[in-house]
Protein backbone atom coordinates (compact mmCIF):
# COMPACT_ATOMS: atom_id res chain seq x y z
CA UNK A 1 0.00 0.00 0.00
CA UNK A 2 1.66 3.45 -1.25
CA UNK A 3 2.13 5.40 1.69
CA UNK A 4 0.27 8.70 1.74
CA UNK A 5 2.24 12.11 1.19
CA UNK A 6 1.23 15.38 3.38
CA UNK A 7 1.02 18.89 2.18
CA UNK A 8 1.91 21.43 4.11
CA UNK A 9 -0.32 24.82 4.60
CA UNK A 10 1.85 27.30 2.82
CA UNK A 11 1.80 31.06 3.22
CA UNK A 12 -1.58 32.01 1.45
CA UNK A 13 -2.98 29.22 0.22
CA UNK A 14 -6.46 28.59 1.93
CA UNK A 15 -7.29 25.49 4.07
CA UNK A 16 -9.52 24.17 1.84
CA UNK A 17 -7.31 24.42 -0.67
CA UNK A 18 -4.54 22.43 0.90
CA UNK A 19 -7.11 19.71 1.92
CA UNK A 20 -7.92 19.86 -1.61
CA UNK A 21 -4.78 19.13 -2.75
CA UNK A 22 -4.12 16.63 -0.04
CA UNK A 23 -7.11 14.40 -1.22
CA UNK A 24 -6.42 14.94 -4.64
CA UNK A 25 -2.60 13.88 -4.47
CA UNK A 26 -3.98 10.84 -2.31
CA UNK A 27 -6.39 9.59 -4.82
CA UNK A 28 -6.00 6.31 -6.31
CA UNK A 29 -7.52 7.47 -9.46
CA UNK A 30 -4.66 10.20 -9.90
CA UNK A 31 -1.98 7.62 -8.61
CA UNK A 32 -3.68 5.03 -11.36
CA UNK A 33 -3.66 7.88 -14.24
CA UNK A 34 0.29 8.72 -13.42
CA UNK A 35 1.23 4.46 -13.31
CA UNK A 36 -1.08 4.52 -16.92
CA UNK A 37 0.28 8.08 -18.20
CA UNK A 38 -3.23 9.61 -18.34
CA UNK A 39 -3.39 12.98 -18.22
CA UNK A 40 -6.27 12.72 -15.35
CA UNK A 41 -8.01 10.88 -13.54
CA UNK A 42 -11.07 11.11 -15.22
CA UNK A 43 -9.63 8.67 -18.19
CA UNK A 44 -11.60 5.90 -15.77
CA UNK A 45 -14.58 7.63 -15.54
CA UNK A 46 -14.85 7.04 -19.21
CA UNK A 47 -13.42 3.54 -18.97
CA UNK A 48 -16.14 2.68 -16.24
CA UNK A 49 -18.98 3.36 -18.77
CA UNK A 50 -17.87 2.23 -21.35
CA UNK A 51 -17.78 -1.24 -19.05
CA UNK A 52 -20.64 -0.74 -17.97
CA UNK A 53 -22.36 0.06 -21.22
CA UNK A 54 -20.51 -0.58 -24.21
CA UNK A 55 -20.91 2.54 -25.73
CA UNK A 56 -17.66 2.70 -27.80
CA UNK A 57 -17.60 0.49 -31.15
CA UNK A 58 -15.61 -2.76 -30.63
CA UNK A 59 -15.80 -3.27 -34.31
CA UNK A 60 -17.27 -1.85 -37.69
CA UNK A 61 -16.60 -2.27 -41.47
CA UNK A 62 -15.85 0.93 -41.96
CA UNK A 63 -14.17 3.30 -40.36
CA UNK A 64 -16.02 6.00 -38.29
CA UNK A 65 -15.26 9.16 -35.59
CA UNK A 66 -16.17 9.49 -32.14
CA UNK A 67 -16.06 13.33 -30.88
CA UNK A 68 -14.92 14.47 -27.67
CA UNK A 69 -16.28 17.95 -26.99
CA UNK A 70 -14.40 20.16 -24.47
CA UNK A 71 -11.57 17.35 -24.59
CA UNK A 72 -8.86 19.36 -22.25
CA UNK A 73 -6.54 17.79 -21.30
CA UNK A 74 -6.81 14.93 -23.35
CA UNK A 75 -7.66 11.46 -20.44
CA UNK A 76 -10.89 10.23 -22.55
CA UNK A 77 -9.29 10.72 -26.33
CA UNK A 78 -6.22 8.86 -24.87
CA UNK A 79 -9.25 6.21 -23.75
CA UNK A 80 -11.24 6.65 -27.15
CA UNK A 81 -7.47 5.95 -29.05
CA UNK A 82 -6.89 2.95 -27.23
CA UNK A 83 -10.43 1.11 -27.93
CA UNK A 84 -10.81 2.66 -31.93
CA UNK A 85 -10.21 0.38 -34.15
CA UNK A 86 -7.11 1.78 -36.22
CA UNK A 87 -8.79 2.72 -39.20
CA UNK A 88 -11.08 5.02 -36.83
CA UNK A 89 -10.34 8.82 -35.93
CA UNK A 90 -11.17 10.43 -32.44
CA UNK A 91 -11.28 14.26 -33.00
CA UNK A 92 -11.37 16.66 -30.04
CA UNK A 93 -12.69 19.99 -29.59
CA UNK A 94 -11.96 22.76 -26.59
CA UNK A 95 -11.47 26.08 -26.15
CA UNK A 96 -8.21 25.15 -25.02
CA UNK A 97 -5.57 24.64 -27.14
CA UNK A 98 -3.83 21.38 -26.31
CA UNK A 99 -1.33 18.73 -28.01
CA UNK A 100 -2.47 15.36 -29.04
CA UNK A 101 1.01 14.61 -30.80
CA UNK A 102 1.59 11.76 -28.38
CA UNK A 103 -2.38 10.08 -29.12
CA UNK A 104 -2.24 7.87 -31.98
CA UNK A 105 -5.54 8.63 -34.74
CA UNK A 106 -6.50 11.80 -32.91
CA UNK A 107 -6.62 15.69 -33.78
CA UNK A 108 -7.55 18.24 -31.72
CA UNK A 109 -9.67 21.36 -32.95
CA UNK A 110 -9.35 24.54 -30.84
CA UNK A 111 -13.09 26.52 -30.73
CA UNK A 112 -16.53 26.85 -29.74
CA UNK A 113 -18.17 23.69 -30.83
CA UNK A 114 -21.56 25.28 -30.87
CA UNK A 115 -19.79 28.09 -33.52
CA UNK A 116 -20.45 27.86 -36.92
CA UNK A 117 -16.42 28.13 -37.96
CA UNK A 118 -15.50 25.38 -36.00
CA UNK A 119 -18.29 23.37 -37.17
CA UNK A 120 -16.74 23.64 -40.73
CA UNK A 121 -13.39 22.25 -39.39
CA UNK A 122 -14.84 19.75 -38.11
CA UNK A 123 -16.49 18.20 -40.94
CA UNK A 124 -13.36 18.67 -42.93
CA UNK A 125 -11.93 16.06 -40.62
CA UNK A 126 -14.50 13.88 -39.98
CA UNK A 127 -14.47 13.47 -44.02
CA UNK A 128 -17.63 11.67 -44.46
CA UNK A 129 -17.19 9.47 -41.86
CA UNK A 130 -20.00 8.00 -40.15
CA UNK A 131 -19.96 9.49 -36.10
CA UNK A 132 -20.28 6.89 -34.03
CA UNK A 133 -19.84 8.07 -30.51
CA UNK A 134 -20.03 11.80 -28.46
CA UNK A 135 -18.55 12.09 -25.35
CA UNK A 136 -18.52 14.95 -23.54
CA UNK A 137 -17.01 15.64 -19.77
CA UNK A 138 -16.59 19.56 -19.87
CA UNK A 139 -17.89 21.73 -17.34
CA UNK A 140 -18.30 25.78 -16.74
CA UNK A 141 -16.22 26.81 -13.67
CA UNK A 142 -18.21 26.83 -10.70
CA UNK A 143 -19.37 29.40 -9.24
CA UNK A 144 -20.38 27.71 -5.81
CA UNK A 145 -24.26 28.29 -6.19
CA UNK A 146 -25.57 24.74 -6.76
CA UNK A 147 -28.50 25.98 -8.74
CA UNK A 148 -26.72 28.71 -11.36
CA UNK A 149 -24.25 25.65 -11.66
CA UNK A 150 -26.68 22.93 -12.49
CA UNK A 151 -28.37 25.33 -14.90
CA UNK A 152 -24.94 26.12 -17.08
CA UNK A 153 -24.25 22.40 -16.97
CA UNK A 154 -27.67 21.66 -18.29
CA UNK A 155 -27.73 24.24 -21.00
CA UNK A 156 -24.05 23.49 -22.14
CA UNK A 157 -25.90 19.42 -22.08
CA UNK A 158 -28.98 21.07 -24.23
CA UNK A 159 -25.92 22.38 -26.63
CA UNK A 160 -24.55 18.83 -27.61
CA UNK A 161 -27.88 17.77 -27.60
CA UNK A 162 -28.49 19.87 -30.51
CA UNK A 163 -25.37 18.93 -32.12
CA UNK A 164 -25.98 15.40 -32.28
CA UNK A 165 -29.47 16.13 -33.58
CA UNK A 166 -27.98 17.92 -36.44
CA UNK A 167 -24.93 15.74 -37.25
CA UNK A 168 -25.19 12.63 -36.07
CA UNK A 169 -26.68 9.71 -37.60
CA UNK A 170 -29.07 6.09 -36.51
CA UNK A 171 -26.74 4.46 -34.03
CA UNK A 172 -24.51 7.09 -32.70
CA UNK A 173 -24.18 6.82 -28.73
CA UNK A 174 -23.47 9.63 -26.60
CA UNK A 175 -22.26 10.18 -22.95
CA UNK A 176 -22.44 14.00 -21.54
CA UNK A 177 -21.88 15.06 -17.69
CA UNK A 178 -24.44 17.32 -15.78
CA UNK A 179 -25.36 17.94 -12.79
CA UNK A 180 -28.67 16.92 -11.11
CA UNK A 181 -31.33 19.40 -10.52
CA UNK A 182 -34.98 21.53 -11.98
CA UNK A 183 -33.73 20.65 -15.43
CA UNK A 184 -32.89 16.86 -15.52
CA UNK A 185 -36.55 15.74 -16.21
CA UNK A 186 -36.30 18.37 -19.65
CA UNK A 187 -32.90 16.36 -20.52
CA UNK A 188 -34.28 12.83 -19.64
CA UNK A 189 -37.25 13.34 -21.89
CA UNK A 190 -35.48 15.04 -24.85
CA UNK A 191 -33.17 12.48 -24.67
CA UNK A 192 -35.69 9.43 -24.31
CA UNK A 193 -36.96 11.27 -27.68
CA UNK A 194 -33.46 11.13 -29.51
CA UNK A 195 -32.12 7.60 -28.20
CA UNK A 196 -33.35 4.00 -27.79
CA UNK A 197 -31.85 3.84 -24.49
CA UNK A 198 -31.39 6.18 -21.78
CA UNK A 199 -29.19 5.59 -18.21
CA UNK A 200 -27.73 8.04 -15.53
CA UNK A 201 -24.38 6.93 -14.13
CA UNK A 202 -22.30 8.22 -11.59
CA UNK A 203 -18.82 6.31 -11.99
CA UNK A 204 -16.85 5.40 -9.04
CA UNK A 205 -13.93 6.94 -10.00
CA UNK A 206 -16.23 10.04 -9.46
CA UNK A 207 -15.76 12.05 -6.54
CA UNK A 208 -18.36 10.98 -3.73
CA UNK A 209 -19.61 14.36 -2.84
CA UNK A 210 -19.64 15.56 -6.29
CA UNK A 211 -22.90 16.11 -7.88
CA UNK A 212 -21.73 15.42 -10.89
CA UNK A 213 -23.74 12.45 -12.76
CA UNK A 214 -23.46 11.12 -16.45
CA UNK A 215 -26.30 11.31 -18.81
CA UNK A 216 -25.58 7.89 -20.84
CA UNK A 217 -27.63 7.68 -24.40
CA UNK A 218 -26.92 4.49 -26.85
CA UNK A 219 -28.13 3.86 -30.66
CA UNK A 220 -29.50 7.11 -32.20
CA UNK A 221 -32.82 6.58 -33.67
Amino acid sequence: MQKKVNVKTAKGRKVSSTKWLYRHINDQYVMLANDQGFRSRAAFKLIEINDKFKIIPSSTKDSFVAIDLGCAPGSWLQVLSKKLTKDSKVIGVDLKEISCDDIPNSTVITGDFTDEKTIERLKLEIDNRNIRLVVSDMAPNSCGNKQTDHIQISTLADQVLDFIEINCFKGCNAVIKVIQGSMSKDLNERSKTMFSKVHWYKPKSSYSDSAEIYLVMLNLK
